[in-house]
Protein backbone atom coordinates (compact mmCIF):
# COMPACT_ATOMS: atom_id res chain seq x y z
CA UNK A 1 0.00 0.00 0.00
CA UNK A 2 0.90 3.84 0.39
CA UNK A 3 3.14 4.72 2.72
CA UNK A 4 2.71 8.18 4.43
CA UNK A 5 5.79 9.94 5.73
CA UNK A 6 4.86 12.64 7.73
CA UNK A 7 7.33 14.99 9.61
CA UNK A 8 6.74 16.02 12.76
CA UNK A 9 9.21 18.94 13.25
CA UNK A 10 11.99 19.96 10.84
CA UNK A 11 13.00 16.88 8.89
CA UNK A 12 15.30 16.46 6.28
CA UNK A 13 14.90 13.02 3.59
CA UNK A 14 17.80 12.45 1.49
CA UNK A 15 18.37 9.23 -0.66
CA UNK A 16 21.21 7.82 -2.03
CA UNK A 17 22.06 5.74 -4.97
CA UNK A 18 22.46 2.37 -2.43
CA UNK A 19 19.31 2.37 -1.91
CA UNK A 20 19.07 4.34 1.85
CA UNK A 21 16.54 6.70 2.87
CA UNK A 22 17.81 9.09 5.69
CA UNK A 23 15.40 10.72 7.45
CA UNK A 24 17.33 13.52 9.67
CA UNK A 25 14.92 15.47 12.32
CA UNK A 26 15.96 17.52 15.45
CA UNK A 27 12.20 16.57 16.36
CA UNK A 28 10.04 13.84 16.67
CA UNK A 29 9.11 11.88 13.94
CA UNK A 30 6.12 9.65 13.17
CA UNK A 31 6.95 6.70 10.89
CA UNK A 32 3.17 5.50 10.02
CA UNK A 33 1.54 2.59 8.09
CA UNK A 34 -1.58 1.85 7.38
CA UNK A 35 -0.51 -1.78 8.11
CA UNK A 36 -0.23 -3.67 10.99
CA UNK A 37 3.89 -4.33 10.20
CA UNK A 38 6.33 -2.09 9.36
CA UNK A 39 9.01 -4.23 7.25
CA UNK A 40 11.92 -3.43 5.18
CA UNK A 41 12.28 -6.25 2.66
CA UNK A 42 15.73 -7.40 1.28
CA UNK A 43 17.59 -4.73 3.68
CA UNK A 44 18.09 -3.43 7.19
CA UNK A 45 16.17 -0.94 9.31
CA UNK A 46 18.62 1.47 11.32
CA UNK A 47 16.98 3.94 13.37
CA UNK A 48 19.11 6.19 14.80
CA UNK A 49 17.18 8.61 17.68
CA UNK A 50 19.27 10.40 20.83
CA UNK A 51 15.88 10.73 22.31
CA UNK A 52 15.47 6.68 22.25
CA UNK A 53 12.42 4.84 20.63
CA UNK A 54 8.66 4.58 21.54
CA UNK A 55 6.60 1.48 20.05
CA UNK A 56 2.98 1.91 20.42
CA UNK A 57 2.29 -2.10 19.35
CA UNK A 58 4.18 -5.56 20.20
CA UNK A 59 7.79 -5.76 18.50
CA UNK A 60 7.82 -9.15 16.55
CA UNK A 61 11.65 -10.46 15.88
CA UNK A 62 12.45 -13.84 14.29
CA UNK A 63 12.67 -16.87 16.92
CA UNK A 64 16.62 -16.86 16.73
CA UNK A 65 19.14 -19.17 17.84
CA UNK A 66 21.97 -19.40 21.12
CA UNK A 67 24.43 -18.60 17.90
CA UNK A 68 22.37 -15.65 16.49
CA UNK A 69 20.03 -14.77 19.32
CA UNK A 70 17.12 -12.44 18.07
CA UNK A 71 17.67 -9.51 20.37
CA UNK A 72 21.14 -8.73 20.03
CA UNK A 73 23.63 -5.80 20.83
CA UNK A 74 26.06 -4.38 17.87
CA UNK A 75 29.39 -5.47 19.26
CA UNK A 76 27.89 -9.12 20.38
CA UNK A 77 26.15 -11.10 18.18
CA UNK A 78 26.21 -14.35 19.51
CA UNK A 79 25.18 -12.62 22.89
CA UNK A 80 21.15 -11.66 23.63
CA UNK A 81 17.91 -13.37 23.50
CA UNK A 82 16.08 -15.94 21.48
CA UNK A 83 13.18 -18.19 21.17
CA UNK A 84 13.83 -21.74 22.46
CA UNK A 85 10.22 -23.08 22.27
CA UNK A 86 6.51 -23.05 22.78
CA UNK A 87 6.53 -19.66 25.92
CA UNK A 88 10.08 -20.36 26.18
CA UNK A 89 12.80 -17.82 26.17
CA UNK A 90 16.87 -18.46 26.69
CA UNK A 91 19.67 -15.92 27.37
CA UNK A 92 22.82 -16.62 25.47
CA UNK A 93 26.18 -15.26 25.93
CA UNK A 94 29.12 -16.48 24.12
CA UNK A 95 26.67 -18.96 22.05
CA UNK A 96 25.54 -20.74 24.74
CA UNK A 97 22.24 -21.03 26.47
CA UNK A 98 23.15 -19.07 30.09
CA UNK A 99 19.29 -19.26 31.62
CA UNK A 100 15.67 -20.18 30.15
CA UNK A 101 12.43 -18.91 31.37
CA UNK A 102 9.45 -21.51 30.64
CA UNK A 103 5.93 -20.42 32.14
CA UNK A 104 6.63 -22.19 35.77
CA UNK A 105 10.57 -22.57 35.64
CA UNK A 106 13.59 -20.42 35.45
CA UNK A 107 16.43 -23.23 35.01
CA UNK A 108 20.20 -22.95 34.02
CA UNK A 109 22.58 -24.93 31.77
CA UNK A 110 24.12 -27.58 33.86
CA UNK A 111 27.81 -26.56 33.21
CA UNK A 112 27.33 -22.85 33.73
CA UNK A 113 25.08 -22.28 37.26
CA UNK A 114 23.85 -19.06 38.55
CA UNK A 115 25.71 -17.00 41.10
CA UNK A 116 24.53 -14.86 43.69
CA UNK A 117 25.91 -12.00 45.21
CA UNK A 118 23.33 -10.89 47.31
CA UNK A 119 20.82 -13.15 49.83
CA UNK A 120 18.37 -15.15 47.98
CA UNK A 121 14.74 -15.70 49.27
CA UNK A 122 12.72 -18.70 48.43
CA UNK A 123 9.11 -18.64 49.44
CA UNK A 124 8.41 -21.75 47.44
CA UNK A 125 10.26 -25.11 46.39
CA UNK A 126 13.68 -24.85 44.86
CA UNK A 127 14.80 -27.64 42.66
CA UNK A 128 17.49 -29.47 41.86
CA UNK A 129 18.36 -33.47 40.25
CA UNK A 130 18.55 -35.40 43.41
CA UNK A 131 18.55 -34.92 47.00
CA UNK A 132 15.85 -33.12 49.03
CA UNK A 133 15.90 -31.01 52.65
CA UNK A 134 11.99 -30.60 52.70
CA UNK A 135 11.31 -27.24 50.70
CA UNK A 136 15.39 -27.18 50.07
CA UNK A 137 16.52 -29.55 47.10
CA UNK A 138 20.61 -29.63 45.95
CA UNK A 139 22.76 -31.89 44.12
CA UNK A 140 25.08 -30.67 47.22
CA UNK A 141 25.29 -27.72 49.23
CA UNK A 142 27.69 -25.44 51.04
CA UNK A 143 26.36 -22.97 54.18
CA UNK A 144 29.66 -21.33 54.61
CA UNK A 145 27.90 -19.02 57.78
CA UNK A 146 25.72 -21.88 58.99
CA UNK A 147 21.95 -23.44 58.43
CA UNK A 148 18.73 -21.70 60.35
CA UNK A 149 15.83 -23.41 59.99
CA UNK A 150 12.99 -20.92 61.93
CA UNK A 151 11.06 -22.97 63.92
CA UNK A 152 10.80 -25.73 61.69
CA UNK A 153 12.74 -29.04 61.74
CA UNK A 154 15.25 -30.30 59.55
CA UNK A 155 14.59 -33.63 57.60
CA UNK A 156 17.75 -35.75 56.71
CA UNK A 157 17.30 -39.10 54.73
CA UNK A 158 20.84 -39.77 54.14
CA UNK A 159 21.49 -43.03 55.41
CA UNK A 160 25.04 -42.12 56.94
CA UNK A 161 25.86 -38.00 58.25
CA UNK A 162 29.43 -37.16 58.73
CA UNK A 163 30.39 -34.34 60.63
CA UNK A 164 34.15 -32.93 60.71
CA UNK A 165 35.29 -36.17 58.26
CA UNK A 166 34.30 -37.22 54.79
CA UNK A 167 33.22 -40.34 54.78
CA UNK A 168 31.39 -41.47 57.56
CA UNK A 169 31.26 -45.08 58.82
CA UNK A 170 27.78 -45.15 60.75
CA UNK A 171 24.63 -43.76 60.56
CA UNK A 172 26.17 -40.94 62.62
CA UNK A 173 30.05 -40.03 62.46
CA UNK A 174 31.32 -37.44 64.39
CA UNK A 175 35.09 -36.60 64.99
CA UNK A 176 34.70 -34.06 67.41
CA UNK A 177 33.16 -33.92 70.82
CA UNK A 178 29.28 -33.56 71.09
CA UNK A 179 27.10 -31.62 73.86
CA UNK A 180 23.72 -32.74 74.62
CA UNK A 181 21.65 -30.30 77.24
CA UNK A 182 18.90 -33.24 77.31
CA UNK A 183 19.19 -36.78 77.43
CA UNK A 184 21.14 -38.81 75.00
CA UNK A 185 18.69 -42.40 74.98
CA UNK A 186 20.27 -45.45 72.52
CA UNK A 187 19.59 -49.16 72.75
CA UNK A 188 23.42 -49.83 73.19
CA UNK A 189 26.67 -48.11 73.06
CA UNK A 190 30.32 -48.58 72.84
CA UNK A 191 32.97 -46.10 74.64
CA UNK A 192 35.86 -46.94 72.98
CA UNK A 193 38.17 -44.26 75.10
CA UNK A 194 36.15 -43.94 78.31
CA UNK A 195 33.06 -43.10 79.57
CA UNK A 196 32.49 -39.44 81.55
CA UNK A 197 29.30 -38.95 83.83
CA UNK A 198 28.54 -36.22 86.19
CA UNK A 199 26.54 -38.64 87.85
CA UNK A 200 26.71 -42.22 87.83
CA UNK A 201 23.81 -43.97 85.61
CA UNK A 202 25.03 -47.51 83.70
CA UNK A 203 22.32 -50.08 83.60
CA UNK A 204 23.17 -53.48 84.67
CA UNK A 205 25.72 -53.63 88.12
CA UNK A 206 25.13 -50.42 88.56
CA UNK A 207 21.63 -48.94 87.46
CA UNK A 208 21.16 -45.06 87.58
CA UNK A 209 17.63 -46.03 88.46
CA UNK A 210 19.22 -47.90 91.59
CA UNK A 211 21.01 -45.12 92.83
CA UNK A 212 19.08 -41.42 92.30
CA UNK A 213 15.72 -40.67 92.22
CA UNK A 214 13.30 -41.35 95.17
CA UNK A 215 15.02 -43.07 98.53
CA UNK A 216 13.55 -46.37 100.46
CA UNK A 217 14.67 -46.45 103.87
CA UNK A 218 15.37 -49.17 106.40
CA UNK A 219 15.61 -49.26 109.78
CA UNK A 220 17.23 -51.63 112.50
CA UNK A 221 17.79 -52.46 115.72
CA UNK A 222 20.09 -55.62 116.94
CA UNK A 223 19.63 -58.05 119.70
CA UNK A 224 21.51 -57.48 122.79
CA UNK A 225 21.23 -61.10 124.16
CA UNK A 226 22.56 -63.10 121.40
CA UNK A 227 26.88 -63.26 120.53
CA UNK A 228 25.91 -62.43 116.64
CA UNK A 229 23.64 -59.76 116.42
CA UNK A 230 21.31 -60.82 112.61
CA UNK A 231 18.44 -59.01 111.19
CA UNK A 232 16.71 -59.09 108.26
CA UNK A 233 15.60 -56.18 106.90
CA UNK A 234 13.86 -57.39 103.93
CA UNK A 235 14.17 -57.39 100.34
CA UNK A 236 12.84 -54.43 97.73
CA UNK A 237 12.61 -53.42 94.53
CA UNK A 238 14.92 -51.07 93.13
CA UNK A 239 13.42 -50.35 89.97
CA UNK A 240 11.66 -46.52 91.35
CA UNK A 241 15.24 -45.36 92.80
CA UNK A 242 17.86 -45.62 95.29
CA UNK A 243 18.02 -47.36 98.81
CA UNK A 244 18.69 -45.58 101.75
CA UNK A 245 19.65 -47.27 104.89
CA UNK A 246 18.80 -45.82 108.45
CA UNK A 247 20.40 -47.32 111.32
CA UNK A 248 19.89 -46.11 114.72
CA UNK A 249 22.00 -46.45 117.85
CA UNK A 250 21.09 -45.83 121.60
CA UNK A 251 24.39 -47.01 123.36
CA UNK A 252 27.70 -45.92 123.14
CA UNK A 253 29.86 -48.94 122.36
CA UNK A 254 32.14 -49.71 119.57
CA UNK A 255 31.48 -52.32 117.26
CA UNK A 256 34.80 -53.73 115.98
CA UNK A 257 33.08 -56.05 113.19
CA UNK A 258 29.92 -55.34 111.36
CA UNK A 259 28.56 -56.44 108.04
CA UNK A 260 26.18 -54.53 106.06
CA UNK A 261 24.32 -55.90 103.09
CA UNK A 262 22.73 -53.90 100.23
CA UNK A 263 21.58 -56.30 97.12
CA UNK A 264 19.92 -56.00 93.68
CA UNK A 265 17.22 -58.71 92.76
CA UNK A 266 18.27 -59.22 89.26
CA UNK A 267 20.80 -62.46 88.69
CA UNK A 268 24.01 -62.18 90.38
CA UNK A 269 24.57 -58.64 90.42
CA UNK A 270 23.75 -56.64 93.79
CA UNK A 271 24.15 -53.11 94.14
CA UNK A 272 25.71 -51.83 97.58
CA UNK A 273 25.53 -48.27 98.80
CA UNK A 274 27.03 -47.14 101.67
CA UNK A 275 28.70 -44.01 103.38
CA UNK A 276 31.60 -44.21 105.20
CA UNK A 277 30.82 -45.31 108.87
CA UNK A 278 33.59 -43.40 110.86
CA UNK A 279 35.27 -44.83 113.80
CA UNK A 280 32.34 -46.81 115.93
CA UNK A 281 32.57 -48.78 112.27
CA UNK A 282 35.79 -48.63 111.46
CA UNK A 283 36.33 -52.67 110.93
CA UNK A 284 32.98 -52.64 108.85
CA UNK A 285 32.61 -55.29 105.47
CA UNK A 286 30.03 -55.83 102.89
CA UNK A 287 28.44 -58.99 101.70
CA UNK A 288 25.47 -60.77 100.76
CA UNK A 289 23.67 -64.00 100.15
CA UNK A 290 20.83 -65.85 97.84
CA UNK A 291 18.09 -66.48 99.20
CA UNK A 292 16.16 -69.53 98.51
CA UNK A 293 13.36 -68.10 96.25
CA UNK A 294 16.64 -66.30 94.04
CA UNK A 295 16.09 -63.01 95.75
CA UNK A 296 19.12 -61.23 97.64
CA UNK A 297 18.65 -60.23 101.04
CA UNK A 298 19.47 -56.81 102.88
CA UNK A 299 20.44 -57.02 106.41
CA UNK A 300 23.03 -55.60 108.60
CA UNK A 301 25.23 -58.34 110.97
CA UNK A 302 27.41 -57.38 114.25
CA UNK A 303 29.76 -60.09 115.40
CA UNK A 304 30.62 -58.38 118.26
CA UNK A 305 28.80 -59.08 121.76
CA UNK A 306 28.11 -55.76 122.78
CA UNK A 307 25.09 -54.82 124.31
CA UNK A 308 24.32 -51.82 122.45
CA UNK A 309 21.64 -50.74 119.63
CA UNK A 310 23.45 -49.31 115.95
CA UNK A 311 24.54 -46.33 115.49
CA UNK A 312 22.24 -43.79 112.85
CA UNK A 313 23.81 -43.51 109.79
CA UNK A 314 22.85 -42.91 106.29
CA UNK A 315 24.36 -44.70 103.22
CA UNK A 316 24.11 -43.11 99.84
CA UNK A 317 27.44 -41.65 99.08
CA UNK A 318 29.31 -45.04 97.71
CA UNK A 319 28.57 -47.46 95.51
CA UNK A 320 29.69 -51.03 95.16
CA UNK A 321 29.00 -53.65 92.42
CA UNK A 322 29.32 -57.33 92.52
CA UNK A 323 30.24 -59.35 89.31
CA UNK A 324 30.68 -62.77 91.20
CA UNK A 325 29.16 -65.02 94.09
CA UNK A 326 32.16 -66.24 96.38
CA UNK A 327 30.03 -66.34 99.26
CA UNK A 328 28.80 -69.42 100.62
CA UNK A 329 25.06 -69.69 101.98
CA UNK A 330 25.78 -71.65 104.68
CA UNK A 331 28.39 -69.75 105.92
CA UNK A 332 28.58 -66.12 104.76
CA UNK A 333 31.21 -64.22 107.30
CA UNK A 334 34.02 -64.76 105.00
CA UNK A 335 33.17 -61.74 102.51
CA UNK A 336 36.33 -59.65 101.32
CA UNK A 337 36.46 -61.97 97.66
CA UNK A 338 32.80 -60.76 97.40
CA UNK A 339 33.71 -56.87 97.41
CA UNK A 340 34.53 -56.54 93.75
CA UNK A 341 33.89 -52.91 93.16
CA UNK A 342 33.34 -49.76 94.48
CA UNK A 343 32.52 -46.32 92.68
CA UNK A 344 33.45 -43.24 95.19
CA UNK A 345 30.40 -41.03 93.60
CA UNK A 346 31.48 -37.79 95.36
CA UNK A 347 35.16 -37.27 94.22
CA UNK A 348 34.87 -40.14 91.34
CA UNK A 349 37.15 -42.78 92.64
CA UNK A 350 36.93 -46.36 91.27
CA UNK A 351 38.40 -49.24 93.84
CA UNK A 352 38.66 -52.72 92.29
CA UNK A 353 38.63 -54.91 95.50
CA UNK A 354 38.66 -52.35 98.33
CA UNK A 355 35.88 -49.95 99.15
CA UNK A 356 37.88 -47.05 100.19
CA UNK A 357 39.87 -46.25 96.81
CA UNK A 358 42.43 -43.62 97.21
CA UNK A 359 42.75 -42.95 93.53
CA UNK A 360 40.90 -42.74 90.22
CA UNK A 361 41.51 -46.03 89.68
CA UNK A 362 42.85 -48.17 92.90
CA UNK A 363 42.75 -51.86 92.42
CA UNK A 364 43.78 -54.25 95.20
CA UNK A 365 44.83 -57.99 93.58
CA UNK A 366 46.02 -58.52 90.03
CA UNK A 367 44.37 -57.19 86.81
CA UNK A 368 43.96 -58.82 83.26
CA UNK A 369 43.70 -56.54 80.18
CA UNK A 370 43.01 -58.30 76.87
CA UNK A 371 43.26 -55.36 75.05
CA UNK A 372 45.82 -52.02 75.10
CA UNK A 373 46.67 -50.32 78.42
CA UNK A 374 47.75 -46.28 77.47
CA UNK A 375 48.88 -44.53 80.52
CA UNK A 376 49.87 -40.67 79.40
CA UNK A 377 51.40 -39.97 83.06
CA UNK A 378 53.84 -42.60 85.05
CA UNK A 379 53.49 -45.90 85.56
CA UNK A 380 54.37 -46.68 89.38
CA UNK A 381 54.70 -50.59 90.48
CA UNK A 382 56.93 -52.82 92.90
CA UNK A 383 57.44 -55.77 90.43
CA UNK A 384 55.55 -56.06 86.74
CA UNK A 385 55.31 -59.25 84.56
CA UNK A 386 54.97 -58.48 80.75
CA UNK A 387 54.46 -62.56 79.32
CA UNK A 388 54.71 -61.24 75.62
CA UNK A 389 56.95 -58.00 75.80
CA UNK A 390 56.52 -54.47 76.64
CA UNK A 391 56.26 -51.49 73.98
CA UNK A 392 57.13 -47.93 75.79
CA UNK A 393 56.32 -44.89 74.07
CA UNK A 394 57.56 -41.44 75.66
CA UNK A 395 58.34 -43.02 79.53
CA UNK A 396 61.39 -44.02 80.66
CA UNK A 397 61.25 -47.52 82.36
CA UNK A 398 63.79 -48.60 85.12
CA UNK A 399 64.66 -52.47 83.91
CA UNK A 400 67.83 -52.28 86.17
CA UNK A 401 66.44 -54.87 88.78
CA UNK A 402 64.32 -57.01 87.19
CA UNK A 403 64.50 -60.70 87.45
CA UNK A 404 67.34 -61.57 84.81
CA UNK A 405 66.67 -58.28 83.07
CA UNK A 406 70.13 -56.51 82.21
CA UNK A 407 72.04 -54.42 82.01
CA UNK A 408 75.23 -56.00 83.50
CA UNK A 409 78.58 -54.68 83.36
CA UNK A 410 81.91 -56.63 83.94
CA UNK A 411 84.62 -54.48 84.96
CA UNK A 412 88.45 -55.35 85.43
CA UNK A 413 91.46 -53.16 86.16
CA UNK A 414 94.34 -55.62 86.83
CA UNK A 415 96.49 -56.05 83.83
CA UNK A 416 95.75 -58.86 81.71
CA UNK A 417 98.61 -60.24 79.48
CA UNK A 418 99.25 -63.29 77.01
CA UNK A 419 102.03 -64.36 74.60
CA UNK A 420 99.04 -66.98 72.94
CA UNK A 421 98.78 -66.57 69.10
CA UNK A 422 95.25 -68.36 68.81
CA UNK A 423 92.48 -66.39 70.80
CA UNK A 424 92.41 -66.83 74.79
CA UNK A 425 89.86 -65.04 77.20
CA UNK A 426 90.84 -61.90 78.80
CA UNK A 427 90.65 -62.27 82.78
CA UNK A 428 87.11 -61.97 84.01
CA UNK A 429 85.43 -61.34 80.66
CA UNK A 430 83.38 -63.51 80.74
CA UNK A 431 79.26 -63.75 81.45
CA UNK A 432 76.65 -67.12 81.20
CA UNK A 433 73.74 -65.16 80.60
CA UNK A 434 69.84 -66.41 80.86
CA UNK A 435 68.07 -67.32 77.22
CA UNK A 436 67.59 -63.68 75.11
CA UNK A 437 69.22 -61.39 72.73
CA UNK A 438 71.54 -58.98 73.79
CA UNK A 439 73.93 -56.21 73.14
CA UNK A 440 77.13 -56.78 73.57
CA UNK A 441 80.21 -54.09 74.32
CA UNK A 442 83.19 -54.73 75.11
CA UNK A 443 86.61 -52.32 75.59
CA UNK A 444 89.88 -51.96 76.76
CA UNK A 445 93.16 -50.33 75.92
CA UNK A 446 96.25 -52.60 74.92
CA UNK A 447 100.06 -52.92 74.56
CA UNK A 448 102.32 -54.59 72.36
CA UNK A 449 105.79 -54.57 72.85
CA UNK A 450 107.38 -56.28 69.52
CA UNK A 451 108.09 -54.76 65.94
CA UNK A 452 105.85 -56.23 63.71
CA UNK A 453 103.60 -57.23 66.75
CA UNK A 454 99.44 -58.34 65.30
CA UNK A 455 97.52 -57.46 68.75
CA UNK A 456 93.80 -58.62 68.05
CA UNK A 457 90.44 -58.93 70.54
CA UNK A 458 87.17 -60.05 69.46
CA UNK A 459 83.92 -61.80 70.78
CA UNK A 460 83.18 -64.97 71.83
CA UNK A 461 80.00 -66.93 72.49
CA UNK A 462 79.88 -70.42 73.72
CA UNK A 463 83.07 -70.86 72.70
CA UNK A 464 82.62 -69.77 69.13
CA UNK A 465 84.32 -66.67 67.59
CA UNK A 466 81.30 -63.93 66.45
CA UNK A 467 82.22 -63.51 62.97
CA UNK A 468 82.50 -59.57 62.12
CA UNK A 469 83.79 -58.60 65.91
CA UNK A 470 87.17 -59.18 65.24
CA UNK A 471 89.23 -55.85 65.69
CA UNK A 472 93.30 -55.42 65.49
CA UNK A 473 96.37 -53.11 65.97
CA UNK A 474 99.30 -53.50 64.41
CA UNK A 475 102.86 -52.74 66.08
CA UNK A 476 105.31 -51.43 62.62
CA UNK A 477 107.99 -53.84 61.60
CA UNK A 478 110.21 -50.91 61.81
CA UNK A 479 109.94 -49.85 65.62
CA UNK A 480 112.90 -49.99 67.92
CA UNK A 481 112.91 -52.72 70.22
CA UNK A 482 112.20 -51.35 73.38
CA UNK A 483 109.33 -49.42 72.02
CA UNK A 484 105.69 -50.06 73.21
CA UNK A 485 101.97 -49.72 71.88
CA UNK A 486 99.05 -48.06 73.69
CA UNK A 487 96.13 -48.53 71.36
CA UNK A 488 92.18 -48.29 72.49
CA UNK A 489 90.65 -51.45 71.55
CA UNK A 490 86.29 -51.76 71.09
CA UNK A 491 84.16 -53.87 69.30
CA UNK A 492 80.25 -55.26 69.54
CA UNK A 493 77.50 -57.42 68.72
CA UNK A 494 73.91 -58.63 68.83
CA UNK A 495 73.81 -62.28 70.19
CA UNK A 496 70.95 -64.74 70.66
CA UNK A 497 71.77 -66.97 73.36
CA UNK A 498 69.57 -69.60 74.12
CA UNK A 499 70.50 -70.25 78.03
CA UNK A 500 73.71 -71.15 79.93
CA UNK A 501 76.07 -69.64 77.05
CA UNK A 502 79.21 -68.08 77.91
CA UNK A 503 79.66 -64.47 76.10
CA UNK A 504 83.20 -63.80 76.44
CA UNK A 505 85.86 -61.37 75.12
CA UNK A 506 89.08 -62.79 73.96
CA UNK A 507 92.49 -61.72 72.41
CA UNK A 508 95.86 -63.47 70.87
CA UNK A 509 99.10 -61.92 69.43
CA UNK A 510 100.94 -63.00 66.56
CA UNK A 511 105.15 -62.34 68.58
CA UNK A 512 105.77 -60.48 71.24
CA UNK A 513 103.38 -59.85 74.64
CA UNK A 514 99.89 -58.45 74.48
CA UNK A 515 98.65 -56.82 77.71
CA UNK A 516 94.81 -55.36 78.47
CA UNK A 517 94.48 -52.87 81.18
CA UNK A 518 90.99 -50.93 81.91
CA UNK A 519 88.38 -53.06 80.67
CA UNK A 520 84.56 -53.94 80.19
CA UNK A 521 82.18 -55.77 79.10
CA UNK A 522 78.38 -54.73 78.85
CA UNK A 523 75.45 -56.67 78.53
CA UNK A 524 71.90 -55.17 77.76
CA UNK A 525 69.45 -57.71 77.19
CA UNK A 526 66.81 -56.02 74.87
CA UNK A 527 64.66 -59.07 74.37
Amino acid sequence: GDIFIQSGGAATFSASNSGKLDILTDGFTDIISNRTILQSVNSSVDIKGSAGIQLFGPLFADNGSADSPSISFKNDGNTGMYRRGVNQLALVGRGREILTVTGTTVSTEALQGVGIDGNLTVTGTVGADVGEFSKLTAVTGTFTSGLTVGTGTINIRSNAIAIGKDNPSESLDIVGSGIFSGDLTAASGTFTTGLTVGKLGVDGEISKDAIYNSKKSFSFNPSTTSTIHTQYLGTFSTEGGPVEITLTDIGTAHFASSFFRVTRHFGENPVVALQNLGARFANYKIHYRKLSNQNYELFFENNSNQNATITHTTFINYYAAFVSDTVSAANDTDVNQAILAIVTNSVGNVGLGTISPTGKLDVVGNGIFSGNVTVTGTVVADVGTFETGLTVSGIPVDITGGGGVYPTEITATATASTTSTSYVLITEMTSTSEAGIYAVSFSTTIQGDTAGQDMEVALYQDGNLITHTERSADFESGAPQGDSLHYPMHTQAIMTVSGSQAIEARYKTNVGTISAYQRSLLLLKIS
